[in-house]
């Protein structure tokens, strides 16, 4: 998918996830041609349970959004604390937040039999809502 050009990537990003829900249960005070642009940033992965997302007080350099499936936050003493569902970010209270933490505040295990994200990188993604003013504003509210 990596190796794919933009116009292919969201063709298989269509076929491969529910881009309209996305759109309307995440980010949905962003104009479709700005959640164009955001899309256009992210990979979709799928992970099988027990695959560690992020670990606590490792250096996160990508943001992930759970399309389907579920994970669960531990934090350093492995005492699950909660579960991440469909349409949430992995790790913290959302995209901005996300974006800006550098080191990660708990564990996140995949639950599920598989889990399928969304996987962006975060110079690629901050890039993007940087040059955006719209997207800016609909990720700072």
């Amino acid at each position: 998918v990596s190796q794919m050009d933009n116009e292919s990537r969201m063709k298989w990003l269509d076929a491969a996830i529910d881009k309209e829900g996305i759109h309307r249960h995440v980010f949905p005070s962003l104009h479709k041609v700005d959640f164009g642009r955001i899309m256009r940033k992210a990979t979709c992965k799928e992970f099988p349970q027990g695959h560690v997302l992020i670990r606590e007080g490792e250096k996160t350099d990508v943001v992930y959004l759970i399309v389907s499936g579920t994970a669960e936050v531990r934090h350093n003493s492995g005492e699950h604390t909660w579960d991440v569902q469909s349409s949430q970010f992995v790790g913290t209270s959302g995209v901005h937040s996300s974006l800006y933490i550098e080191r990660a505040h708990e564990t996140v295990v995949v639950t599920s039999p598989f889990a399928q994200v969304l996987e962006w990188k975060k110079d690629k993604l901050i890039r993007v809502i940087e040059n955006n003013p719209n997207i800016q504003a609909a990720v700072d509210a």
